[in-house]
């Protein structure tokens, strides 16, 4: 009797490398998913970081005699022009916003909120910028209060 040569898998071998293979995914979609989390906080963090940047450089190049000591304003659909007093500054260059809201004084400079995106209690004191919450597109809230960055 002619012995006959195995072609194939058994059952038990496809069931063995289908739970292998389970065991693996299991692991690896919860880290997966941490790592998009820590991307998603960092650009909402950098994105933060250009903001502060961008306004305390506003207010001291073009602003500084204009803002008051204490200010507060907003943006996401309301008009914050008023943060800055509805001027444009005399030493600014020609193609410098003539609408000074936030949003374009943000544009101006680089900075795109994108869709979704919006920024809130902005507070200045003595002319230095002292906080606000920044709203990144992926709902991650990061606050900015005393020089530190803060996730909700």
């Amino acid at each position: 009797m002619k012995d006959k040569k195995k072609k194939g898998f058994t059952l038990i071998e496809l069931i063995v490398v289908i739970v292998i293979i389970a065991i693996i995914a299991a692991i690896a979609v919860p880290a997966l998913a941490r790592y998009i989390d820590t991307a998603n906080n960092r650009a909402a963090q950098a994105q933060a970081h250009n903001i502060q940047v961008v306004l305390q450089a506003e207010v001291t190049e073009f602003y500084y005699d204009l803002l008051s000591d204490d200010v507060t304003g907003t943006t996401g659909g309301t008009d914050a022009s008023y943060l800055f007093k509805d001027e444009t500054p005399s030493n600014a260059p020609d193609n410098y916003p003539t609408d000074p809201t936030i949003e374009n004084i943000l544009r101006y400079n680089g900075v795109i909120l994108g869709s979704g995106a919006s920024i809130a209690n902005i507070k200045f004191d003595n002319r230095r910028l002292a906080e606000f919450d920044y709203t990144h597109t992926n709902d991650v809230t990061v606050t900015f209060r005393d020089g530190d960055f803060d996730f909700d």
